[in-house]
């Protein structure tokens, strides 16, 4: 007896939801828009981490060494001198290392200029992500660039106040709320942004450093992203709460539905008391209102959301499952030669390293010559081992 009051709860419920389908409807659409503004700016704001997220993996490194007390190894680095590089690259448990630095700048976008983010990595180690076109750059007057800017390979770009060739294309790279990442050589960077002095603001590495020269601290890949996301984090905060308010409104619309439309049964429901209907089975018919109202809101919801899906960046869906881990690869992002290669530096060889791609079982195939690596810039001039020969 008792289930077959809550059917006709149920049926009394959908046939009132039909009756009063105007505002039904006016409830749906109200709350999908809202459902959708909320999809959006989560996306957003998580977009964030992802795209810094996708930025450090690019890299290829496992660790950062910066200066101890810095901030990160990016945008909260301190600048230092290349002198323990070599030292580094010989510490115990690293596999490779490499001269990194970042810094911001401008380019310029016909009359106007954009903000832009700028590494500096070796041509051929750590640091340097693939191009989905064209070559990493190897001459300070090289870059390799966002495709988020629309150039190609051959065009010349004016970042700051120098004219660099574009030789490469990296796919969606972005940073600081889509702002495009542009990637030069290490020294390419220290001419950008230092004048040319051999300054770097961290050295990237491969392996597991188990002890660092005095004054050096080694950050790893989630301090990494984390310095990257320091300038957003305020926004990303003031974006979350913003959607929390908005769930909060489609909760409150859903809610004034259901209570308008128990004022206006109240008659109803009193007919259902008298006739013995018990009060959850009225209940159950009410909240099958509620639950009809969030569903259709929910679809209408994702629908609009998905047609508003330019709002949010492309590194929340390119990246999504190296965020969450999905594939269980550490190495998301990397490419198959950043993955797999060591490093033997010879002491006093000018720091000449041979770099060996690795098999399965550590051995080069006969295939995988092992290749002398030289430094081929004006940095090895001085009689130190070149910091950009240690990679």
């Amino acid at each position: 007896m008792e289930v077959g009051n809550v059917v006709g709860m149920l049926l009394a419920a959908l046939r009132d939801m039909q009756w009063r389908m105007r505002r039904l409807v006016i409830a749906v659409v109200s709350t999908g828009i809202i459902f959708a503004m909320t999809l959006v700016l989560t996306g957003l704001a998580n977009g964030f981490r992802v795209e810094a997220q996708r930025t450090v993996d690019s890299m290829g490194v496992d660790a950062f060494v910066i200066k101890a007390g810095a901030a990160g190894p990016f945008l909260g680095s301190t600048p230092f001198a290349l002198v323990d590089l070599p030292r580094v690259a010989s510490a115990p448990g690293v596999v490779a290392a490499a001269p990194l630095a970042t810094a911001a700048t401008t380019i310029r976008d016909g009359v106007s200029r954009r903000n832009a983010t700028a590494f500096g990595a070796p041509a051929h180690g750590p640091g340097m992500p693939r191009a989905s076109e064209g070559r990493a750059p190897s001459t300070p007057d090289e870059v390799a660039v966002s495709s988020t800017l629309g150039r190609h390979v051959g065009d010349n770009v004016q970042v700051g106040a120098r004219t660099l060739r574009v030789v490469g294309i990296v796919p969606n790279s972005t940073a600081l709320a889509k702002m495009p990442n542009i990637f030069l050589t290490t020294e390419g960077l220290q001419q950008l942004a230092y004048n040319g002095q051999p300054l770097i603001t961290s050295i990237g590495i491969v392996g597991t450093p188990r002890q660092l020269p005095n004054g050096y601290q080694a950050v790893d890949r989630p301090a990494g992203v984390s310095d990257l996301l320091r300038p957003v984090k305020d926004p990303a905060g003031a974006i979350t709460i913003v959607a929390f308010l908005l769930w909060i409104v489609a909760v409150l619309i859903i809610g004034s539905l259901v209570y308008l439309s128990t004022l206006e049964r109240l008659r109803d429901f009193a007919v259902f008391k008298a006739i013995g209907v018990p009060t959850r089975s009225i209940l159950a018919g009410l909240a099958l209102q509620a639950v009809v109202v969030a569903l259709l809101a929910a679809v209408l919801g994702v629908i609009l959301a998905q047609g508003a899906g330019t709002a949010v960046p492309d590194e929340c869906r390119n990246a999504y499952a190296c965020l969450r881990g999905a594939t269980g690869d550490r190495d998301c992002g990397r490419s198959a030669g950043q993955r797999r290669w060591t490093k033997t530096c010879g002491g006093g060889r000018s720091g000449a390293c041979v770099r060996r791609s690795l098999t399965s079982a550590h051995r080069p195939s006969p295939s995988m010559r092992a290749t002398t690596l030289r430094a081929t810039s004006g940095l090895d001039s001085s009689p130190n081992p070149s910091p950009t020969a240690c990679i």
